[in-house]
This record gives structure tokens, C-alpha cells and sequence, in this order.
């Protein structure tokens, strides 16, 4: 009778672990039961979010990131990327990219993961998150936020790998894309101060939207980032030496004074003493309007 109680006794108790809701076992699971999946996802969140010490938090990735990783194939919801990306965890990257890989009624998920790779310092991730960018959508659709989460991500995760994606970003029109996109990626570009950017960046002093204004403050300051690279080629622009730059001034019909105004501000800014012979040529050639050419 003694050996009896006792075997049901163990059997009792083992039924009672395995169903600990403090074991995260128990809910991984429940992830493929419809009906105690969605809590089964939030209680794994939970063990993350609320985990008393790093230790903690490794344990239940060990047991929870997997499973989780792979559900999110199958249900690609956006509670299931949160969980997955509230445990921190390198072994969700690939999961990330592939989420970065949505349509425009989809977007979450991608605005989500991109954030997520940056705070992994995933610089795995860059190609893909550069692929967002170039992704063709409405001005006005929602899913843009996909993009100025990639940009974010881009930025963040600074490898000059990023940077031929952000010049094209850069480039182009605002009729072309929302304009808010431009002046992220302008942004962006001084952060990763690399000289690739520098062409690019002084065309962005001249650009703007209608609606959502001008890239100028974003250009100005990334140039100033940028430093001694910016001066050489910002000088050969006051120069009219920079044709890109040219073919935009001839086809938006800038006022004289326009282009000397911006960029001798921006050197100032720079303290760029090697451009002062330039200016002073300049300045002494030049018949200008008074007014405010930064606009």
C-alpha cells in the first residue's frame, strides 16, 4: 500500500511540473495548440520581459527561442516576433531578416525586426535591410515606416556597407517616394561619415518637397560630420566644377546666389579655412541679391 501512494504520489507530482506555468517548457509546448497558443506566446514574452538576472533570461531563450522561431515561419504574426525578439537572442536573426521581407499590408513585422537586428548589432543584416529600402511603394502608404526603420537600423548598426544604399535613398526625387525618407538617409550618412556620401549630401542642401520641406538642416549637418573629406569637393561645387550639381541647378532654375549661400554657410560651419581663397575669389566676382539663401 506504502509503494502504492508512493508511485501515485510521483506521478502526481511529475504531471504537476510538467505543467508549471513557471517552466517554460510547459508553454513551448502549447505553442502548436490553437487553442492555448496565444497565451502560450504572451507567458514566453513574459519570462523574458521579467526576468530576474541575465542567467535567467539564457535558460528560458535556451528552451523558448527555437520553437518560437519556428512558429513564427508558419504564423508570421507580430506577438510572435515580439516574443522572439524579447529574449535578445542571436539564434533569431535569420528569423529577423526573413521578416524584413513583407508586403505593404504587412509592414509590422518588418519595422519591427529591423529594430531588433540593429539592438543585435546584426551586421549580417545589412543587404537585407538595404533591400527595403529600394522596395517600390505608394508616398503616402503606411509601410514607409518599414524604411525609416531600416535607415534607423542602418545607422545604428554603422558599416559602410550600408552606404550605396542610403546615397540611392538619397537620390531620389521627392515625387518619387516619401520625402522624410530622404532626409533619414542624409542623416544617416553623416553618421557614418564616409566620403561616398559627401556628392550626394551637397546635392541635398538644394533639395526639397512641397509638402514636407527641404533637406537642408540634414545635409548641412551630415557634411559638418563628415569633416576634411567634404571641404575639396564642396569647394569644386563653389567652383562649378561639380556637373551633377549643375544639371540640377540648370533644371530647378536656381536664383544666383543660391548655390554660393548654402555651401559657404555649411564651410563656415566646417571652419574650412582651405576654402577661403575660393570664397574670397568668389565673393569678389559675384553680384548678389541680399537675401536669405538657405530656403
Amino acid at each position: 500500500m506504502i509503494r502504492y501512494v508512493a508511485l501515485i504520489t510521483g506521478i502526481l507530482f511529475t504531471f504537476a511540473a510538467c505543467d508549471d506555468p513557471k517552466n517554460p517548457e510547459t508553454w513551448v509546448k502549447k505553442l502548436r495548440n490553437p487553442e492555448h497558443a496565444p497565451k502560450a506566446v504572451k507567458e514566453l514574452k513574459n519570462m523574458a520581459d521579467h526576468a530576474k538576472s541575465e542567467a535567467d533570461r539564457l535558460k528560458v531563450a535556451d528552451v523558448a527561442v527555437v520553437p518560437l522561431c519556428e512558429l513564427f515561419k508558419d504564423f508570421p504574426s507580430p506577438e510572435i516576433l515580439k516574443a522572439i525578439i524579447s529574449y535578445k537572442d542571436k539564434r533569431s536573426v535569420k528569423t529577423l531578416i526573413d521578416a524584413l521581407d513583407f508586403t505593404e499590408d504587412q509592414y509590422h513585422n518588418a519595422t519591427l525586426a529591423a529594430k531588433a537586428l540593429a539592438r543585435l548589432n546584426a551586421v549580417e543584416a545589412v543587404d537585407a535591410l538595404g533591400k527595403v529600402l529600394g522596395r517600390p511603394m505608394s508616398i503616402k502608404s503606411r509601410a514607409n515606416l518599414a524604411k525609416l526603420a531600416a535607415i534607423g537600423a542602418l545607422a545604428e548598426l554603422g558599416d559602410k556597407k550600408a552606404v550605396p544604399y542610403l546615397i540611392q535613398t538619397l537620390e531620389r526625387k521627392p515625387e518619387e517616394q516619401d520625402f522624410l525618407l530622404n532626409k533619414k538617409s542624409a542623416e544617416a550618412l553623416g553618421i557614418l561619415a564616409d566620403p561616398r556620401g559627401v556628392s550626394v549630401l551637397i546635392r541635398a542642401l538644394f533639395m526639397a518637397s512641397t509638402i514636407q520641406g527641404t533637406s537642408y538642416p540634414q545635409a548641412r549637418v551630415a557634411l559638418v560630420r563628415m569633416g576634411k573629406p567634404a571641404v575639396k569637393p564642396m569647394v569644386e561645387a563653389l567652383e562649378g566644377k561639380d556637373e551633377k550639381l549643375n544639371a540640377m541647378a540648370k533644371q530647378l532654375e536656381f536664383k544666383d546666389g543660391v548655390v554660393l549661400g548654402k555651401l559657404s554657410r555649411v564651410l563656415g560651419d566646417m571652419m574650412a579655412v582651405d576654402a577661403v581663397p575660393s570664397l574670397i575669389k568668389i565673393l569678389a566676382e559675384a553680384k548678389l541679391d541680399a537675401g536669405d539663401y538657405t530656403k
